[in-house]
């Protein structure tokens, strides 16, 4: 969902793959954006999992323990409790089910310097294959910053796993 030319417009996220091109001078050849990639990076983080979720009810008692046994043994158990209301007893599997899908994962994001593109924004999906950090994959653009200086258009967008 974003705002064009004062118009909402509604788009399935699968359906915006941006591609770029840029020219070097005005009437100049035009060059895929793929050819110009500066400073890669690419950051791993556990901070956020949890790959075991409690549920316990008022009085503390544990009523439901699920596990991601593949992310434990990887990572260790780092669990995450999730209190509920007695009448919410019955939902418990499926607020962990929930909790486990959401939270035992490991968040990657990768980020580059690009020649400039209008069409990068927040929300839209970037296909990036970059040998020297391993970047690889259609990305989520989380943010994007535009810079122009000295007349040349560049942009860092933050790229999230898809």
């Amino acid at each position: 969902m974003e705002m064009r030319q004062g118009k909402l417009y509604i788009e399935k996220q699968g359906d915006v793959v941006v591609t770029g091109t840029f020219q070097l001078f005005e009437g100049g050849p035009k060059y895929d954006i793929h050819s110009a990639l500066m400073n890669p990076s690419k950051r791993r983080s556990i901070t956020e999992m949890a790959n075991t979720i409690q549920v316990v009810v008022n009085n503390d008692k544990v009523v439901l323990t699920k596990s991601d046994s593949k992310m434990a043994e990887k990572y260790g158990r780092i669990t995450k409790v999730v209190k509920l209301d007695q009448n919410e007893k019955k939902s418990a599997k499926q607020i962990a089910e929930n909790e486990l899908k959401q939270f035992s994962k490991v968040i990657e994001e990768n980020s580059v310097d690009l020649m400039g593109h209008d069409d990068f924004r927040a929300g839209r999906l970037f296909k990036l294959e970059e040998p020297t950090t391993g970047i690889k994959g259609t990305f989520l653009i989380k943010d994007v910053l535009h810079t122009i200086s000295k007349g040349i258009h560049t942009m860092k967008p933050t790229l999230e796993v898809k």
